[in-house]
């Protein structure tokens, strides 16, 4: 098996000019409009032509995807970049080519950048005429894209030379010149190693298939040599606020606040990651984000910050320890507090456990699945405050409330009669305006009962100024918004810097109304605004109750509106896709998975699936396919290991643009089908979701793989699915013939049989197979006691 571990970039000719040896195409890294060619067993060949390149000599104009690539992403990766000065018009217009593409590079600091080879048959051409023509070149494009700004001769030329290792004039031959070529690439990549920024011939593969994903999206955006990387990147303003806040702290010396910052940084980067790679460039990037605004000394802070940073790195590549586990050992010293998540330092807490450490989003994500029985990371101990369940990818839920007090709690009542466990666990952002704000607040952050809110509200019409006494927003599992006083307050947002408490009261903006109906408008502008920044799409289910009417986008009825709420527990998600560069179809191996954790709540959400027969709908362009959700004998299976709800389908796509929509029936509204969170989505949403997964979790991630023909084994681990494979009918040919009853013998099968096939029109059978499974058999016998006496419950 080849080894690729270097990268070779021609700027105005092509692999062939070099007459190299063995040159075949790498199928691995094709996309359109470039190609990556493989040379011998350890070197890859990128060409960019002349038309490319007279891209580059533009000063004007805004780099396509191919240009950033070549830029951001290309040459800095590369071990020699070939420049042909005869074929691009001299010595001259090389040099504005390579300043062309130096402009919008990223600075490769610390880690030996790439050796630039120019290829010129005139005698009169030398290292320092060619370094003068491109210092020249390089400050006159500068001048002319920014004339705000002055710059020096000396400073350009220090400004390119950190972005080439050396350069060197080759007066033979284009056909001769390879064996020198491929002499300057190994000498690059064996300084690269040495230093420890070395990549081996897997993990420079991997680097090159992310950033070939990112072109084939053809993406506008403007290319992050961290994304090329596979890195993440947490630069956010809050980022900015939170680091700044930790080099001003007064505790500790100077040495260790940067130490802290380094392996947050380090965490925050690295975070899942199957590889490591470029330390140096990682952290220049980082760092020079997030530190030039906020620090007077930024170069000597720089230099400690890197240095930690590199020995934390190399501590998780010499297998020593990994980088989560140095930075959780770290942050378990510290006995002050930082601002910003306890753990990862760079994010918003929004969430705070029992123990009082803070977590974000993001490092929350592992205690939803149980959050009453883990355990903190930093202090081993037991977490019993209510964390949100819901994942970020199931689609945002939006509660807005304006008016009288009385009308919000009375209109709560009437949804809280029709549902199970508490409101909160059905809304992701509650956002209000006074005076109904202070109830909400009561009933979601205080947890009093919709009772003592009713009793509050009638206090708070005898004493309307009661609210402006009130104390700071509590904590709560939903995120609220109130608007009071003119101004936008939140359970959430950036630590105060002053005294290191959290600041609950976070003013964000004045508005000032004069009718409820403006106040209204306000108040469902500001959500949709806050549903958008922290979720980054458009509320799925959005409830509106506004001066004592209740108004859903689609409906007024408050039945409606529960079954739409009951609805939105579930989303849809992948599990394994086929990787995009196999030919279609495109096999999904997707699931519906409920937001709640396993539970007495679960268990009337079960209940009752079962008393209104609710079923499930998997919508496809060419037909639909209805299932059971729920039967007694899955189901009792499933709370006998106390897990997750899920269900599983598979289903065959012949494009990425195929819609696949899932809705299931509306327990209060007989006859009307809601849909579930998320729904509908597109092939292309799923495997999107999967490649931003596999940057996070790394390429082990097993939702991304080659989809396996053996449907039992595929999905062993849907313990919940309502539906059942044959033995026989395990194998991809055997699929088909799974649906041979009709759906009137399912009707009809008794309510505790366990649905194994499906009868699909012809159309839905030529154009998507879906085949449903379950990886456990119920057997009743099995079930203990406490079981037994539940089925007698329901029953």
């Amino acid at each position: 098996m080849c080894s690729i571990h270097q990268l070779v970039l021609n700027l105005g000719g092509a692999a062939e000019h070099l007459a190299v040896v063995n040159l075949t195409d790498c199928r691995l890294f094709a996309s359109r409009g470039l190609q990556l060619r493989q040379a011998g067993w350890s070197t890859v060949v990128a060409d960019c032509g002349e038309r490319a390149c007279g891209r580059l000599q533009q000063v004007h104009w805004r780099p396509s995807s191919t240009d950033q690539l070549y830029g951001r992403v290309l040459f800095p990766l590369s071990a020699a970049v070939v420049l042909f000065a005869d074929r691009l018009g001299g010595i001259k217009a090389a040099a504005s080519v390579t300043a062309g593409i130096l402009r919008f590079s990223p600075i490769v600091d610390s880690v030996t950048p790439p050796s630039l080879l120019v290829l010129c048959r005139k005698e009169t051409c030398s290292e320092d005429a060619f370094s003068h023509h491109l210092t020249t070149e390089l400050l006159c494009a500068l001048r002319e894209a920014h004339p705000e700004e002055s710059r020096s001769f000396s400073e350009v030329r220090q400004m390119w030379s950190s972005r080439v290792r050396h350069i060197r004039i080759i007066t033979q031959p284009g056909s001769q010149c390879w064996p020198e070529v491929s002499q300057a690439a190994e000498q690059t990549s064996n300084i690269r190693y040495n230093e420890g920024y070395g990549l081996s011939g897997c993990q420079f593969r991997r680097l090159l298939c992310h950033a070939m994903e990112y072109f084939d999206q053809g993406s506008d955006d403007t290319f992050d040599i961290l994304q090329a990387l596979g890195v993440q990147n947490p630069v956010t303003d809050h980022a900015r606020v939170y680091l700044g806040a930790l080099l001003r702290q007064k505790q500790g010396t100077q040495e260790e606040r940067i130490k802290v910052a380094a392996s947050c940084l380090a965490f925050n980067a690295y975070r899942g990651n199957a590889y490591v790679s470029h330390p140096g460039t990682v952290v220049q990037a980082l760092a020079s984000r997030l530190l030039r605004t906020i620090v007077d000394d930024y170069d000597s802070i720089m230099g400690v910050l890197r240095h930690y940073f590199v020995k934390v790195v190399q501590q998780h590549m010499a297998r020593e320890s990994t980088i989560a586990e140095q930075h959780l050992t770290l942050m378990r010293t510290l006995r002050d507090k930082v601002p910003g998540c306890s753990l990862c330092l760079l994010r918003t807490p929004v969430h705070m456990l029992t123990c009082g450490h803070e977590l974000c989003d993001h490092c929350a994500g592992a205690l939803r699945e149980c959050p009453k029985l883990e355990r903190c990371r930093l202090c081993k101990a037991v977490n019993y405050s209510a964390l949100p369940v819901s994942p970020n990818v199931a689609g945002p839920r939006a509660l807005v409330v304006s008016g009288s007090a009385i009308s919000a709690v009375r209109f709560l009542l009437k949804i809280r009669k029709l549902l199970f466990g508490h409101l909160e666990d059905y809304f992701d952002l509650i956002a209000s305006s006074e005076p109904a704000a202070i109830v909400l607040a009561e009933y979601f952050g205080h947890q009093k009962s919709l009772q003592q809110c009713l009793e509050l509200a009638d206090t708070l019409q005898k004493r309307p100024t009661w609210f402006r006494r009130r104390a700071a927003l509590p904590k709560s599992r939903a995120r609220l918004l109130v608007l009071a006083g003119n101004r936008v307050h939140s359970n959430y947002g950036i630590s105060s810097l002053d005294d290191g408490q959290r600041r609950q009261l976070l003013s964000r903006l004045r508005h000032a109304w004069h009718s409820d109906g403006e106040s209204e408008s306000f108040t469902r502008r500001i959500a949709q605004s806050e549903t958008h920044t922290i979720w980054g799409r458009r509320g799925f289910l959005t409830i509106e109750h506004h001066r004592g009417a209740a108004r859903l986008f689609s409906s007024g009825e408050i039945k409606t509106s529960a079954g739409k709420m009951f609805a939105a527990l579930f989303f849809l998600r992948l599990q394994r896709a086929r990787p995009t560069n196999t030919q279609l179809p495109i096999m999904l191996d997707l699931e519906v998975a409920c937001r709640l954790p396993a539970g007495e709540h679960l268990n009337a959400v079960v209940h009752a699936l079962l008393d209104h027969q609710v079923q499930l709908y998997w919508s496809l362009p060419s037909g639909r396919l209805p299932m059971r959700m729920c039967d007694r004998k899955s189901w009792i299976r499933a709370a006998k290991f106390d897990e997750p709800l899920r269900w599983g389908l598979r289903v065959e796509s012949p494009s990425e643009n195929t819609q696949i929509q899932v809705h299931i029936d509306n327990i209060y509204a007989l006859g009307e089908k809601e849909e579930v969170g998320n729904s509908s989505r597109t092939v292309t949403d799923f495997l999107t979701e999967a490649r931003d997964d596999s940057r996070k979790d790394g390429d082990s991630d097993p939702r991304v793989g080659p989809a396996s023909c053996d449907a039992g084994a595929a999905y062993s681990h849907f313990e919940h699915s309502s539906s059942h494979i044959d033995d026989g009918a395990a194998s991809s040919k055997g699929q088909l013939g799974q649906f041979g009853k009709s759906m009137k013998q399912l009707v009809d099968q008794d309510e505790e049989s366990v649905v194994t096939e499906f009868d699909l029109d012809s159309q839905l059978v030529s154009s998507a197979t879906c085949t449903q499974f379950s990886g456990l058999e119920s057997e009743l016998d099995d079930l203990g006691s406490e079981l037994e006496s539940i089925l007698r419950q329901w029953d």
